[in-house]
């Protein structure tokens, strides 16, 4: 505890926690007001559920992006040393993720962007992060074909694919308020406490500036919902936790299942969402409301018949699966075993809670 506030009361990371706070502050005010100039056409999918749609800035990724670039004059106090390690790492991390935060911030805007161009959008940013990295690319721990995957150039597309495929995981999962922002927060929580028991200063102070980024956009989002991250925000975050993800595995010689673990719930559904849709006979690329939130959330509400509390509560109901691998993280990442036993563990409670809810393909 002694060592979180040393690092959060050095005066630079409070002048960028305050500076991001006034940021989301001025977004949601200015587009309270200004929501109908702003916005060219109106947003409707089958996967939405919240209501006021034209008065609630979908500003994440922006917001996100400005923090990033705030991060690059934050100079840390603690391990002065760093900052000249961190601030490279700032730079790719915005050069490379251009190409998915152009074009997801227009479809936040005009929704005029297909699903075809954001994933072409969504790879280019991927590849360029994973061809330009410094630090190599994680072993793929998978008895008998694991060397053929470590080969550079198939290794380079199995890490672009992967980290492609994390980043549409991460918008699947954003839908109800909080549910995203506490997958996102988790999940950095699991990055910061891996590398703090490995010691990799660069991979902990990043995740933990990315904490308070996360924790202020949580205040205004649940229960409120006066923001949401969008398909930008969703995107921007899902790539940043990937980057975080394959950097950290990159430098440390630890399994990569444990990866697995703490990246396992928008992984998990973007797997089973592309493999469910393609026995349907369906177009991975078509939405539809049988995402596991979007099931548990037509099922509260017509219990409570109440939209905006049936919202409210799918993120704590279903906090089993996004808050489990923080919870055992720190004891299963070190062994190859416990890590597939706990992405097992963490598979079953998830088909349990998603065959366990009625489809909601006929839904009035």
């Amino acid at each position: 505890m002694k060592y979180l506030y040393d690092f959060y009361s050095q005066i630079d990371v409070l002048k960028l926690i305050l500076f991001y706070t006034i940021a989301t502050s001025i977004i949601v005010f200015v587009w309270k007001k200004y929501s109908r100039s702003l916005t060219l056409s109106s947003y409707s999918g089958v996967q939405r559920i919240h209501q006021d749609k034209n008065e609630i800035p979908r500003m994440g990724g922006l917001l996100l992006y400005i923090g990033l670039i705030g991060f690059l004059f934050l100079e840390f106090d603690l391990n002065s040393w760093l900052n000249p390690e961190i601030k490279p790492i700032l730079v790719l991390l915005l050069i490379c993720n251009l190409p998915l935060f152009i074009i997801s911030i227009r479809e936040d805007i005009k929704y005029d962007v297909s699903p075809i161009s954001r994933l072409i959008a969504i790879i280019l940013s991927s590849f360029v992060f994973i061809a330009y990295q410094p630090f190599g690319l994680p072993t793929i721990d998978i008895p008998f074909i694991g060397d053929f995957l470590s080969i550079p150039a198939i290794s380079i597309i199995i890490f672009t694919i992967a980290h492609a495929g994390f980043c549409n995981g991460m918008n699947l999962v954003d839908g109800a308020n909080g549910l995203a922002g506490m997958v996102i927060f988790t999940t950095l929580l699991s990055i910061a406490i891996v590398s703090f028991i490995l010691a990799d200063l660069v991979i902990l102070y990043i995740a933990l500036v990315l904490i308070s980024f996360i924790s202020i956009f949580l205040l205004f989002n649940y229960p409120w919902g006066s923001i949401f991250l969008g398909d930008s925000g969703a995107y921007l975050w899902g790539s940043l936790l990937a980057s975080l993800t394959i950097m950290l595995y990159a430098k440390n010689d630890v399994p990569t299942w444990g990866a697995v673990v703490f990246l396992f719930y928008p992984s998990m559904e973007m797997v089973f969402s592309v493999i469910r849709k393609k026995i349907q006979g369906k177009s991975p690329f078509q939405p539809d409301p049988n995402h596991l939130h979007l099931k548990l959330y037509f099922v509260i509400e017509r219990s409570v018949k109440r939209a905006r509390v049936a919202n409210d509560l799918v993120m704590p109901m279903i906090s089993i699966i996004w808050l489990t691998p923080a919870l055992i993280i720190p004891w299963v990442f070190p062994d190859a075993v416990l890590s597939v036993l706990s992405i097992i563990f963490l598979a079953l409670i998830y088909f349990g809670f998603y065959w366990g809810l009625p489809n909601n393909d006929n839904r009035k």
